[in-house]
């Protein structure tokens, strides 16, 4: 049974070949080519307004240097994207499902934003290794912890992105084989599980899509860090969000308008819990300038 449930992970092979290359080329095979037509069609017209708007989003908080990262980032989102929604295809391969392949577009990545950050401000990035002020006893330990959480950085990038598809999957195949097994025992015991399947599935086409983003979200926070701009990552990702789905809202409203006021839904609810943050964030911000004030007086 434990072969079983996590074969499903291993990469297939042809003629004793893996074929895992051939996963990670056929998203790019999907999407249209630029037409030299006046009028596009529906989906390059979308195609083009999603790169777009992600593109100016991801970049808005970042200062013109980092601009350069735009064809970069904006690839790698669509590479994600797809490789990700398309995993959840039954009969299908997901290589972001393999550590060695987040580890080996996550660790590349990382370290050219601290490359970046160490030739452009070499002095301000040894300086996060040391916050001003520490007490001669605690240096050689606090450098030893911002060195971890520097070098930490990849290794969560990679295994965020493989343990939430991995657990989403694991999860969808034993659901599935629940349903068949429940038939034969109660026939309505097996529709409400398939109805679990079903919200399942749906809960995992987000979780892919939403770990897409956050893994190009963070290369580009790890970025800005490096790029003298500074900006709160949890306002910035709220307020990214909110854009998103506000301009999505509007896109859906003419295709349909059951899809469109769901989506409104889930933005009211996202712009209260954006306002809870704020106050939040207010909060902790006052609350460390205090405690930065106490130990100085």
């Amino acid at each position: 049974m434990m072969t079983d449930l996590f074969s499903q992970f291993a990469s297939t092979t042809s003629f004793g070949t893996p074929i895992i290359l051939v996963a990670m080329l056929v998203p790019w095979l999907l999407f249209p080519t630029p037409s030299p037509k006046w009028v596009n069609n529906r989906l390059l017209t979308f195609q083009s307004w999603f790169l777009n708007l992600f593109t100016k989003q991801l970049l808005l908080p970042l200062n013109t240097p980092a601009h350069k990262w735009a064809f970069l980032l904006a690839s790698l989102m669509v590479f994600l994207l797809s490789m990700n929604l398309l995993g959840l295809l039954p009969y299908t391969f997901t290589p972001t499902t393999q550590l060695s392949i987040n580890l080996g577009l996550a660790v590349p990545l990382w370290l050219a934003t601290v490359l970046t950050g160490f030739r452009n401000q070499f002095n301000h990035s040894l300086a996060h290794f040391l916050p001003e002020g520490t007490p001669a006893p605690l240096i050689p330990v606090l450098i030893l912890i911002e060195t971890i959480s520097l070098f930490i950085r990849p290794l969560a990038l990679g295994v965020r992105l493989t343990a939430n598809l991995t657990a989403g999957h694991l999860l969808i195949h034993l659901i599935s084989s629940a349903v068949s097994t429940l038939f034969s025992l109660s026939i309505a015991v097996s529709l409400l599980t398939f109805t679990v399947l079903i919200l399942l599935t749906i809960l995992e086409i987000a979780v892919a899509m939403i770990q897409a983003y956050v893994f190009i979200l963070l290369l580009s926070l790890y970025l800005q860090e490096n790029t003298w701009v500074r900006l709160t990552a949890n306002l910035t990702a709220g307020h990214l969000l909110i854009h998103l789905i506000s301009s999505a809202v509007s896109t859906l409203f003419s295709l349909s308008i059951a899809a469109s006021l769901l989506t409104f839904t889930v933005l009211i609810l996202l712009t209260i819990l954006e306002i809870a943050v704020a106050m939040i964030q207010a909060y902790v911000f006052i609350l460390l300038l205090s405690l930065y004030l106490q130990e100085n007086t």
